[in-house]
């Protein structure tokens, strides 16, 4: 069970909400995922918010899995994203927790980052989540 009201007053105020299962510390991070969500029709930003995941990922010695929900796409969205690499799955509905959900199920590390197709990462994100993540909470907000 997440502290629910940590989790609404983070979307009150436009924050990210990185989940850690759990209520112990989290020593060592096997692997992120990374899910872009809420893709329709982003082919003009994927590939600057790919690019700057991949940026960001050198500053990790963790592996970063990166997922792309594709959401009723007939750009070149998905083939861009498959360009950097990225695992892409498709849900068609009209329902961003759908769409998020989605990528979530198709993900297989520890930690779940989300970042929307038209931003970009700073080089220093996955820094601030191991940071993070070594703290004894079983959900952590901050806005990096």
């Amino acid at each position: 069970v997440y502290n629910l009201k940590g989790v609404v007053e983070a979307i009150k105020n436009n924050l990210p909400i990185f989940l850690v299962e759990g209520e112990k510390k989290v020593d060592i991070l096997s692997n992120y995922n990374l899910i872009s969500a809420f893709c329709n029709n982003e082919e003009k930003y994927i590939g600057k918010c790919l690019h700057s995941i991949t940026s960001a990922k050198q500053s990790t010695q963790h592996p970063v899995e990166v997922i792309v929900s594709l959401n009723r796409c007939t750009d070149r969205t998905e083939e861009i994203a498959k360009q950097f690499r990225a695992m892409t799955v498709r849900e068609e509905a009209k329902n961003i927790a759908k769409i998020r959900n989605a990528g979530a199920r198709a993900a297989a590390g520890d930690v779940i980052v989300t970042i929307d197709a038209d931003s970009q990462m700073s080089s220093n994100t996955f820094v601030e989540i191991e940071k993070l993540c070594g703290r004894p909470y079983n959900y952590i907000m901050s806005k990096i």
